[in-house]
């Protein structure tokens, strides 16, 4: 399977190894979903998640800033229904 990624989340996905803030933290592993279904919390796209911390979920990494603007406005609508929770 080949995943196709934009320099926007090549960054983010850097952004999120470092969120730790521990340098020595080189063999953090990232579980990677291409999610094609419209009913994931924030629509279809990619998402990543930290091996080591599951129950964080999945984060929406968007193609860019616009359309990770659109991920987190369908994120933040089906928490306001109740649809998904907020972790």
């Amino acid at each position: 399977m080949k995943i196709a990624l934009t320099h926007y989340q090549i960054k983010e996905l850097l952004d999120l190894s470092e969120s730790s803030g521990d340098p020595e933290c080189t063999d953090d592993l990232y579980l990677i979903l291409v999610e094609d279904d419209a009913k994931a919390h924030s629509g279809a796209g990619l998402y990543a998640q930290f091996q080591e911390v599951p129950e964080e979920g999945f984060m929406f990494i968007g193609k860019d800033e616009e359309d990770q603007q659109r991920g987190n406005d369908i994120c933040n609508a089906r928490i306001e229904s109740g649809e998904v929770q907020e972790v």
